[in-house]
Formats: C-alpha cells, sequence, structure tokens
C-alpha cells in the first residue's frame, strides 16, 4: 500500500506541477518554494488557525527555531486539534487520579493558558525535524529517518480511506494538508497533535 501511495502522491505532486506551468509562460524553473518569502513562523503566523500552535512556541521559546535557515519538517496541529488534546488529556487525569492507577498526562487543566512550560516545549519538540522531508521523501519504510526534536522516531503509516489515500504520524495524527513548502522546509497540517512516543528504533522496527 504504501509503494502504491507513494506513487499517487508522485503523480499528483507532477500533476500539479503541470497545470500550473500550462497556466503562465513566465515561471522561475529555479525557485520551488510555493510562499515567497516565508519562514515556518511565518507561515503559522500568517494564518489564524495556528494561533495556539504559535502560542505554544513562543512559551517554549522555539520560535526563533521556526525563523532560522535551515531544513525543517513541521507538523502543525490546528487551534481545534490542540484544544480536542487538551480537553482529552485533562479528562483522562481527572478521570484516573483518584485512583489505584492514576495516569499522568502532564496536563491538568483544558485551557491553554494552562499549559506548563515543560510540556509546551514536549509538544513544540514532538512536531519539528531538524530535516526536510515532503511526501515525494517518504518511504514505504514506515519510519522518518531523522529524529525530532525530542530524539524520537517518527512513523509514517499509508492507508485508502474511501479511495482516499491517507497519511497518519505515530498512527494517530492524520496529515490534511500536505507538502506547504517554506523558505526553511515544509509543513504538513494535522488534525491531531502528535503525541510524543516513547519507543525506541528497536520497538518501532518490531
Amino acid at each position: 500500500i504504501a509503494a502504491m501511495l507513494k506513487k499517487i502522491f508522485k503523480g499528483a505532486i507532477i500533476a500539479t506541477v503541470a497545470l500550473f506551468a500550462s497556466c503562465t509562460e513566465d515561471i522561475d524553473k529555479s525557485n520551488r518554494y510555493t510562499f515567497q518569502n516565508e519562514t515556518i513562523a511565518d507561515y503559522l503566523k500568517n494564518r489564524p488557525e495556528f494561533t495556539s500552535f504559535v502560542q505554544i512556541y513562543e512559551q517554549a521559546k522555539m520560535m526563533g527555531t521556526l525563523q532560522t535557515w535551515g531544513e525543517y519538517t513541521l507538523f502543525a496541529p490546528t487551534n481545534k486539534a490542540i484544544e480536542k488534546y487538551l480537553f482529552e488529556q485533562d479528562s483522562i487525569y481527572h478521570a484516573t487520579k483518584d485512583s489505584e492507577n492514576p495516569v499522568w498526562t502532564g496536563i491538568t487543566s483544558p485551557y491553554l493558558e494552562d499549559l506548563s512550560d515543560s510540556m509546551a516545549i514536549s509538544i513544540a519538540k514532538t512536531h519539528l525535524i531538524p530535516a526536510k522531508y515532503e511526501f515525494i521523501d517518504i518511504t514505504s519504510a514506515d519510519l522518518l529517518p531523522t529524529q525530532n526534536f525530542n530524539n524520537r522516531y517518527m512513523s509514517m503509516k499509508f492507508t485508502v480511506e474511501d479511495n482516499v489515500p491517507q497519511v497518519y504520524v505515530n498512527n494517530q495524527a492524520r496529515i490534511v494538508v500536505g507538502d506547504e513548502l517554506v523558505e526553511n522546509g515544509v509543513v504538513h497540517v494535522v488534525d491531531e497533535v502528535v503525541s510524543q512516543s516513547t519507543k525506541m528504533i528497536a520497538e518501532h522496527l518490531e
């Protein structure tokens, strides 16, 4: 399935480029970026659906990283995704805190303004990889070869749902908009907050 989906994504990208080329005669073929002069930080700040994610990166003091020159991959959850995540994690904490086996999620409030600095840092680091991976670079090996800023590998799952190819990060967050190219990397918009994996590479491979 992964190999088939990779071919589908490649075909879609090629078709899009061909369509764009047919609509204009003045194309600078040396410039591959779709968002001129925007860094990852600019991309997030210029779009209202990412205000919560911006707040998390600012609290984690990592917004500067998103503005630096280099190549990065960011999985960006929307405001709705972050709101859902905080509510779910807070609910788990309160539902189990008085039990024999309480579950410590690190989140004890459904409100973003109550998020601790340590959790903000964890979320920010989990979603950022110090390398650029477009769809065309993602292979059927399931794991991205570069660890995220939390020193964890991220898995990519390819599926077909209702005849539409889908990609999930860590078997959880679905990429709803992919390959948003910016000056210092690529942004993939996801519909869930990516939970930090505690698995080492041997466990992933197993």
